[in-house]
């Protein structure tokens, strides 16, 4: 697990060009999908001062004045978000297929991650929304019920310190589970890669894979998950520290802002290549021991 770890961190620091690239797209892709709603939000609402409000904090009575006086645009912009979502997961297809290519390859350049985010795209595509589906469905059957039946839960306990723990727990749960399903479709994509199986044979044998070395995966993503939480709450403590209270700050933590984008997708690609390592070492192993 350790040498996955170092060499996964190795190929994500090496692959920062690619990182670049990732980090173009996304911004470009933000960009516009933000202009477009910056522009639904102040064509309607004429940059009303009631908008000041919100600059301090969240304010229940500014939003109710929006949605009674500019439902029309509530409307619309919910209305298009699940269209901003298919927007983006057709782009974030694209770019996990560019990215697993590049790291199986070992050849971290833009036309490797082109390639590879073209000729992957459909299969990953139903990757994606297969393990979309299951994570919807676990997160229904796990959460609905605390959710719903709250109060009756509560009642038949002895006080709600109880429940708490109850949440608790099933949140730890609830994480383990979902880096597994992580793991399982990062295994899926790579295992299509490198022995072209069919999507549902990719699918079988990644999640062997993962089940069988359950310890291993959740340990690394534990820790990379760790490493992540560590610099976000560096970048929390130093903003609340220091705070935006003049233009140098504001472009100072924009440009940190930015630097913390990239770091998330060199962190990502590292942890696509830790999992890489893995699965590369169990089918040496498995080779060494058939001869």
């Amino acid at each position: 697990m350790l040498n996955a770890f170092i060499q996964g961190w190795k190929t994500g620091i090496g692959s920062w060009r690619v990182g670049l690239i990732v980090y173009a797209i996304q911004f470009l892709l933000a960009m516009v999908l933000g202009v477009l709603v910056a522009s639904e939000l102040i064509a309607p609402i004429e940059r009303s001062l009631a908008l000041e409000k919100l600059l301090h904090g969240y304010d229940h009575t500014v939003i109710s004045d929006l949605k009674n006086v500019h439902g029309d645009f509530i409307r619309i912009l919910t209305g298009g978000l699940p269209w901003l979502a298919l927007i983006w997961m057709i782009f974030s297809v694209f770019i996990n297929g560019g990215l697993l290519f590049t790291i199986e390859k070992k050849e971290p350049t833009w036309d490797i991650f082109w390639a590879g985010g073209a000729r992957y795209f459909v299969p990953y595509l139903q990757m994606g929304l297969f393990f979309l589906i299951i994570t919807l469905l676990l997160s229904v059957l796990i959460w609905a019920p605390l959710v719903s039946n709250f109060e009756s839960i509560i009642r038949s306990l002895p006080s709600e310190r109880e429940y708490i723990f109850i949440l608790i727990g099933v949140f730890f749960f609830y994480v383990l589970l979902m880096l597994f399903l992580f793991a399982w479709s990062v295994s899926s994509r790579l295992f299509y890669l490198k022995r072209n199986l069919s999507v549902w044979k990719s699918i079988k044998t990644a999640f062997h894979f993962v089940r069988k070395n359950f310890r291993s995966i959740e340990g690394m993503l534990i820790i990379f998950a760790l490493i992540q939480l560590i610099f976000v709450g560096l970048y929390w403590m130093i903003e609340g520290a220091s705070g935006m209270t003049n233009t140098i700050l504001i472009f100072v933590f924009f440009l940190i802002q930015q630097l913390l984008i990239f770091f998330r997708i060199i962190w990502r690609i590292s942890t696509y290549a830790a999992i890489n390592e893995l699965i590369e070492w169990r089918d040496n192993w498995f080779r060494e021991l058939i001869d």
